[in-house]
């Protein structure tokens, strides 16, 4: 009886991976430049790995290559993959269908439709046999079984241990990794909570439960919301309409329509007045009153007054990055400090958060780059232009046939050839 299993889909979008034509010159991609501090190279069809001094660090051998992320970057050759340490080095062998990314100091590990799970170098801690298995999260990771015919199966889960020994039985239709020593589950249509050694500390009468967040987890019944602390004491009555998880010890909370917060005592310190209400962030939150955008502290005193605009598009804006907030009025973007001080007046088409200290703007139909003081240091001049990260960014200028790389200086540091 065969079961694709959700793991399955990442396996095969990396598939394409495999089949791509590579061209036999150095190549960029800016991703894997900035996050593994390495650039990706094609030799012969086959790929590899040069540092930031040129010196060869993976040999072109990869039919495949992702990106790092937690010190790692899959590979994949003969239609197998494997992993990369962050010295280039393979640790795991490609020998596997699908490895995932390093978590928990474990890799889990796919061969057929069963899954397994190797150490940081390679070594077999559990045989792949599972059909269903998750991470490791404080020791325990979920697996489970398929039940039934293809199209019509269902799943049931339970927990493991690195031993693969059971902690705690197949039973449940959902499971969540566990936090704070405990796990939300799902029994029939009802979540509660239970601890490492499988047993019930919160009934099954719940709608919905997050995951704990700064020790707190959100429950809902009866579309009503509540917060519970890692005691499984109540701080609030189940009276809220809509309520977020913390953050910065604050939490945002609706009642009859209007937004406001509460810290973690479950006092409410900012009374439900606004329209909107988002995370604190920086020690600001961005709220909305009377249609109008403004920022508060953890006061409820207004820092930024309410004369800014929904935005009309482009990327996100009221959040603060590097001191400095995105904002809108009067059809242009522009950008505040915490003081609420307009410090670069809204005049751009297009205005992104400030990262690595220069912001991404567009004016007259142009992308370029300012810098915190609302000073140009990157002319405005290119038809598409990313943010910088780690002093990377990929920019494209008008009726060029592709896109190349600059450094923080405008410099081109790759595929210069298409710059004019």
């Amino acid at each position: 009886m065969k079961y694709f299993l959700p793991i399955l889909l990442f396996f095969f979008a990396s598939n394409v991976a495999f089949s791509q034509k590579a061209s036999d010159e150095d190549s960029c991609d800016c991703q894997l430049y900035y996050t593994g501090g390495f650039r990706k190279i094609v030799k012969d069809g086959k790929y590899g790995f040069k540092d930031k001094k040129n010196k060869l660090v993976t040999p072109s051998i990869y039919e495949y290559i992702g990106y790092y992320k937690n010190g790692y970057c899959p590979v994949g050759i003969n239609r197998k993959m494997g992993m990369l340490d962050k010295k280039g080095r393979e640790v795991v062998p490609c020998e596997w269908d699908y490895v995932n990314t390093f978590s928990g100091g474990f890799f889990r590990v796919q061969k057929g439709e069963r899954l397994g799970v190797v150490d940081k170098k390679g070594k077999m801690v559990l045989d792949p046999k599972y059909q269903v298995l998750s991470d490791f999260s404080e020791g325990l990771a979920v697996m489970g079984e398929f039940i039934g015919e293809y199209g019509s199966a269902t799943v049931i889960l339970g927990y493991i241990n690195l031993k693969g020994d059971t902690i705690v039985p197949l039973r449940y239709s959902r499971a969540q990794p566990f936090s704070e020593g405990f796990a939300v589950v799902t029994y029939g249509d009802w979540c509660g909570l239970i601890n490492k050694k499988g047993e019930t500390v919160v009934d099954h009468v719940y709608s919905s439960i997050s995951p704990f967040k700064e020790g707190f987890l959100v429950v809902v019944q009866k579309d009503k919301y509540a917060f519970i602390n890692t005691k499984l004491e109540y701080v609030t009555k189940l009276e809220y309409d809509n309520a977020n998880s913390f953050n910065e010890g604050m939490a945002s909370v609706q009642r009859d329509g209007k937004w406001g917060y509460i810290d973690k005592s479950g006092k409410e310190v900012i009374p439900c007045r606004y329209e909107k209400a988002y995370d604190f962030i920086e020690g600001l939150a961005h709220v909305k009153l009377d249609g109008k955008h403004g920022f508060i502290n953890k006061s409820g005193e207004t820092v930024v007054p309410f004369i800014y605009e929904d935005e009309c598009c482009g990327p996100p804006a009221y959040i603060f990055s590097e001191g400095l907030a995105v904002i809108y009025r009067n059809g242009m973007y522009g950008y505040i400090n915490k003081k609420g001080e307009e410090v670069i007046p809204a005049q751009y088409e297009y205005a992104h958060r400030i990262e690595d200290g220069l912001g991404c703007v567009k004016k007259d139909y142009r992308n370029g780059y300012i810098n915190k003081k609302g000073k140009v240091v990157i002319p405005l001049q290119y038809e598409n232009a990313s943010i910088f990260v780690n002093g990377v960014a990929e920019v494209k200028q008008p009726g060029a046939k592709g896109s190349f790389y600059i450094n923080k200086k405008g410099e081109c540091i790759h595929n210069c050839k298409y710059k004019r």
